[in-house]
């Protein structure tokens, strides 16, 4: 019995199953939306506005309340928002999977000899015209820029393995950017890590192709309210590292729903939903920045990828985030980096 209704399920959860179900979904949902439009309209018509003072008093010819009735009416609207908000995800992940295939079809960033040439490329590619400093603070240019810059692929495979060009790095913490996504207006999802960008500035030398970078300044978010943390406890967080974070996972359920978990529901791969105890195995985990955050995206193979740029780049990104200096000391600094021998 098990095994067939999983075959029924992944049969409904293919690509051309889903797309015909969304298919239908939506002219059944006019259709129907139709007819109950009409239905309201017509039982209501008697009624009007000064009625409603006296709404649960008031029955129908079928022996219902107006309240019970309404309640009933809002429950089935909201049930055929839930089918067209389903049918459109449908058809918005197919557009997007065509779109995908067909951008890394025509990928406009080939593999390069050296992640600095790549960094170099896309940053020409994707700010052009830019010399020297190129500050960037309106939020559609910000997601315009960053849309190019990001665009797959950001690994490269071949016989002896696979690379990632693009890292990002503050102080001795550094990690390849290997996915990209837009979570919201100004709101980007980079690796693991939510950032709410506030503006960037890139930096591009057109003959030094390793002296290339961009800064990142992140505004802080409010907090998942998942764990309590108090006041001294996120002071003092602040005090030594210059920022505060805190990770979480998003676990989708049922299409169109999704639940936060603390770390520790994430690590253990369940959590409680209405009672029981679901598998969350394919839950996202995600780290938001609940302070003024940011770092520099560059090449894996820059000069600040050292121990130069690991022990002295956090004092002066947290006296940035401080305004105890203007970020062109900062960028001054990076300049004098000379391109690295191997």
């Amino acid at each position: 019995m098990n095994k067939t209704i999983n075959k029924i399920k992944n049969f409904c959860n293919g690509p051309i199953a889903s797309n015909v179900i969304a298919g239908l979904i939506v002219p059944f949902v006019f259709f129907l939306g139709k007819r109950l439009y009409s239905f309201i309209i017509l039982l209501y018509a008697q009624y009007s506005l000064s009625s409603l003072v006296d709404f649960t008093t008031k029955t129908t010819n079928i022996d219902v309340s107006l309240l019970s009735f309404s309640l009933i009416t809002l429950i089935c609207v909201l049930f055929l928002i839930l089918l067209l908000i389903y049918a459109f995800k449908t058809f918005y992940k197919t557009i997007k999977n065509v779109l995908n295939k067909k951008n890394k079809k025509q990928s406009s960033f080939p593999n390069l000899i050296s992640s600095t040439a790549n960094f170099s490329l896309r940053i020409a590619q994707s700010f052009p015209g830019t010399r020297g400093i190129r500050w960037v603070k309106n939020p559609i240019l910000i997601r315009k820029h960053l849309k190019k810059f990001l665009e797959e692929p950001l690994t490269y495979s071949s016989g002896s393995g696979s690379s990632s060009p693009i890292w990002w790095f503050r102080g001795a913490l550094n990690m390849p950017i290997d996915s990209f996504r837009v979570l919201s207006f100004n709101k980007y999802l980079i690796g693991l890590h939510e950032y709410k960008i506030k503006r960037i500035a890139v930096f591009h030398d057109g003959a030094r192709d390793y002296s290339d970078f961009i800064y990142v300044e992140v505004s802080g978010e409010k907090p998942t309210n998942l764990y309590k943390k108090s006041k001294i406890l996120f002071e003092e967080e602040l005090k030594h590292y210059g920022y505060v974070v805190e990770e979480y996972g998003i676990f989708k359920y049922l299409k169109v729903f999704k639940k936060k978990l603390t770390r520790t529901e994430y690590d253990d791969g369940a959590t409680q939903i209405l009672g029981r105890i679901v598998n969350t195995s394919k839950s996202e985990l995600r780290i938001r920045c609940l302070t003024d955050y940011n770092f520099i995206i560059c090449a894996q193979g820059s000069p600040y990828n050292s121990r130069t740029f690991d022990r002295s780049s956090d004092k002066f990104l947290n006296d940035i985030l401080k305004q105890k200096i203007k970020p062109e000391e900062f960028f001054d600094w990076l300049r004098k980096f000379p391109k690295k021998s191997y």
